[in-house]
């Protein structure tokens, strides 16, 4: 007789009684041990075998087991080590999840698949080290090691997966190695312990949220080949300083630096195409930006509350950088005149100088009489389309820009009106622009 024989009780061996195996999968275990030696001759521990365990403190598994089971040993939380042997290859999804007492895990040589969920809320697991041969490491793995210190990632592993380290609150660094090619959303979200990373070659997407909260994260190295920069992927990042977004980069998502408090510089390289909403909002050091030609997309309030920002620069004339600039922030667009603008594009650009000048946002004078002509062109549009008239209204005054039929349509409009503001700056105008003190008089 022997331990991979199908449906055997061991009437005279009490230890392998409380064993049930079968085609050498082990589908049932009847004792109550504190540490459970697994006999050799298994090969796979089966599903849920040993999940809910109460007291199981320890785990041996013998040369020649392969894979450890989904679920098999879930939310043992009393479960303090476990003794990997040779042989294993694969650790399924929710193995070990929820073994909040386990301390450390060392996986022996030839590992190569790490399944979703793995150790996730194991809360007292400080270390883990995983010898070559792992490929991947999958979903949330490693999520919610609130002590989790250090991770030894070998080469050979390519892809780690979404919210794969998520929430491990005191992990300091992490070396991704060469060929990892992916890195999922979410992989390293409110690690705020984390101090700097360095993402490899061969990366071309960083994941929506990947850094997600890394409120200690100090610097991050971006390596060139890398092609977007996902939505939130750096947000909440408060002690980044500076960040060097490489050549190559089309796209940089909403949200993606918002909340970096302490960034202070930033590089947009040609070839970005296109910055989605609030890329850099809430970034309340940054004092300085440069948009560069070639963007043709903008999302809005990209640098909304961005306290010290002084200078936007842009060289775009495909984008309305108007709309983007806080109050008082002085613009130098270099993007061209506006009839270099395809048609579609200007409407959007006339209107954009418009609030810029209503915000005090300073402008580059040397295509102002432009703007200001086709507005003046145009004014019956602008008019329609005005969200609030008064502020738009005193704005036309202001710059010169109402004919004496549109004058008088609004004096009759604010004949009666209680806002005297408006219906004197109207008269005032009236009277300086047409020479007459009435209406009447022409």
């Amino acid at each position: 007789m022997s331990i991979w024989d199908d449906d055997i009780d061991w009437d005279d061996d009490p230890e392998l009684r409380q064993f049930k195996v079968k085609k050498g999968e082990l589908i049932e275990y009847t004792g109550d041990e504190y540490v459970v030696v697994i006999p050799y001759g298994v090969t796979r521990i089966g599903d849920d075998v040993f999940a809910h365990r109460e007291y199981l403190m320890g785990v041996e598994f013998p040369e020649g087991v392969q894979s450890i089971g989904y679920y098999a040993f879930f939310d043992c939380k009393d479960l303090e080590y476990v003794e990997f042997g040779k042989g294993l290859l694969k650790i399924e999804e929710f193995a070990f999840s929820g073994c909040s007492s386990l301390k450390s895990v060392e996986l022996p040589e030839g590992v190569k698949t790490i399944e979703a969920c793995a150790f996730s809320e194991c809360h007292d697991l400080k270390s883990v080290q995983i010898r070559k041969g792992l490929t991947s490491i999958g979903d949330e793995t490693f999520s919610r090691c609130w002590d989790l210190e250090s991770v030894e990632i070998p080469e050979g592993v390519t892809s780690i997966g979404d919210y794969a380290f998520n929430e491990c609150n005191h992990l300091e660094s992490i070396k991704i190695p060469e060929g990892v090619t992916f890195i999922g959303g979410s992989a390293f979200s409110y690690c705020n312990s984390l101090r700097s990373v360095t993402i490899p070659k061969g990366v071309e997407d960083i994941r929506d949220e990947v850094f997600y909260g890394c409120s200690g994260l100090e610097s991050a190295e971006i390596p060139e080949g890398v092609k977007s920069i996902g939505n939130y992927a750096f947000s909440g990042c408060k002690s980044l300083g500076s960040i060097e977004i490489p050549k190559g980069v089309t796209r940089i998502g909403k949200g993606a630096f918002s909340g970096c408090s302490s960034l202070t510089s930033v590089t947009i390289p040609e070839g970005v195409v296109r910055i989605g909403n609030s890329a850099f909002s809430g970034c309340r050091s940054l004092t300085s930006v440069t948009i560069p030609e070639g963007v043709s997309k903008m999302g809005g309030g990209i640098f909304a509350w961005c306290d010290s920002l002084r200078e936007v620069i842009c060289y775009s004339a495909y984008v309305d950088p108007f709309f983007n600039i806080p109050a008082g922030v002085k613009l130098i667009y270099l993007g061209g005149p506006l009839s270099d603008l395809p048609e579609k594009y200007r409407k959007k650009a006339a209107g954009g100088f418009i609030y810029a000048l209503q915000e005090g946002i300073t402008e580059v004078d040397q295509w102002r009489e432009e703007y200001l002509e086709y507005i003046r062109d145009n004014v019956k549009i602008f008019i329609r389309d005005a969200k609030d008239e008064r502020p738009f209204l005193l704005f036309l005054i202001r710059e010169k820009l109402l004919d004496i039929r549109a004058t008088k349509r609004f004096l009759k409009q604010y004949e009666d009106s209680e806002d005297g503001e408006v219906k004197d700056a109207i008269l005032q105008y009236y009277q300086e622009q047409f020479g007459t003190d009435s209406p009447g008089d022409r």
